[in-house]
């Protein structure tokens, strides 16, 4: 019955290893796949979100200089008209106004008509 005993609590043993060794392997995919998902993000950012270049910056500071309610831009098919105030919601932490949205809606149907 020792030998019995000792080979139940040798294989009791064996089986917490495994069930560790299983945790630490689990843990350690669950961290890669993280890593892998943020450098993902990471590269899809830098794809969508490149930096304006500083011709781009300098229209844009131009006529954030014009008076508010300056006609930028009026989309002919829709009617809609984008003033300097409209595009001044484009800044950090602005809430965007029903224009610009309907403006862009109304592009991307221009775009997706001619396709």
């Amino acid at each position: 019955t020792e030998r019995i005993c000792a080979a139940i609590v040798r294989y009791q043993e064996e089986k917490r290893r495994q069930m560790e060794e299983e945790e630490r392997v689990r843990k350690e995919q669950a961290f890669l796949e993280e890593q892998n998902e943020a450098e993902e993000t990471t590269q899809l950012r830098h794809v969508k979100f490149t930096p304006l270049e500083d011709d781009d910056l300098a229209v844009i500071e131009q006529v954030q200089q014009l008076p508010a309610q300056k006609m930028i831009q009026r989309h002919v098919g829709s009617n809609i008209d984008v003033c300097v105030k409209d595009l001044r919601t484009l800044g950090p932490g602005k809430w965007l106004n029903d224009e610009v949205m309907n403006f862009y809606m109304a592009l991307l149907q221009d775009r997706n008509n001619h396709r």
